[in-house]
């Protein structure tokens, strides 16, 4: 290795990478791309029993991958996570590998109120829980449903067409009132 490459890397306190051509940032870790990083997430979630983001982002730090709070959020909702209640608390599980049923009846605990007008419903739900009830509504895949919007406690649910508004609304709460025993 080169002798001033040399100094220089203790200078800045960072490793040069195994592979030449892979990235690091300020900090001297590896920049994981999105793929990798998702891939490891799916893999946490089917090995261990993790039960919050912030659990989940520690256990991610301790493989290199620092990760924000909303990167963490937009890639749990695309990669279909979702908190389920366990005998001890809550775990994230994957919907694919979940029950559908229990699911639903999680969402349905959730759901607090359903408004609407005539170009967009808002549901509210418990603090913190909309993300999880729009990753729900939309693996429904209802065609009625062009997309849905997550904040803390309020969900956005943009109907496909205005004419379909009160039939989907008819829908939602028909979904948050069936019993599901």
């Amino acid at each position: 290795m080169n002798i001033l490459l040399y100094f220089y890397t203790k200078i800045c306190k960072f490793s040069i990478p195994a592979k030449a051509n892979q990235p690091v940032n300020l900090s001297g870790r590896f920049i994981i791309n999105k793929q990798i990083r998702q891939r490891h997430i799916r893999e946490l979630i089917l090995s261990k029993a993790i039960s919050s983001q912030e659990e989940l982002s520690q256990e991610l730090k301790r493989m290199g991958i620092e990760v924000t709070q909303a990167t963490l959020s937009r890639d749990l909702h695309e990669l279909r996570i979702v908190r389920m209640p366990e005998e001890h608390g809550f775990r994230y599980v994957i919907h694919e590998n979940s029950n559908g049923q229990q699911i639903r009846k999680v969402v349905q605990q959730e759901i607090l109120q359903i408004l609407h007008n005539e170009h967009c419903i808002i549901i509210k739900t418990l603090p913190g829980r909309a993300a999880g009830v729009g990753v729900y509504l939309d693996s429904l895949k209802h065609p009625n449903i062009l997309g849905t919007v997550a904040g803390n406690d309020t969900l956005l649910v943009i109907p496909a067409s205005v004419h379909h508004t009160e039939s989907l609304v008819q829908y939602l709460r028909k979904l948050d009132h069936e019993s599901v025993e």
